[in-house]
């Protein structure tokens, strides 16, 4: 989870993400601390079980 959105423009035009944490967002810490190879695959697999999404 970059701190600066400049700091991956390489993923412009490539990828969307968009959205807003409502609680939970020591979550999206974690899952940005999560080690990863040369590929930036993480090296243990991460399973996102739950999420919801409203309008």
């Amino acid at each position: 989870m970059p701190d600066d959105i400049t700091e991956h423009t390489w993923l412009n035009g490539a990828h969307t993400v968009f959205g807003q944490v409502i609680s939970g967002c020591e979550h999206v810490t974690t899952l940005s601390e999560v080690e990863t190879d040369n590929y930036d695959r993480p090296l243990i697999p991460v399973t996102i079980i739950s999420a919801t999404v409203s309008a």
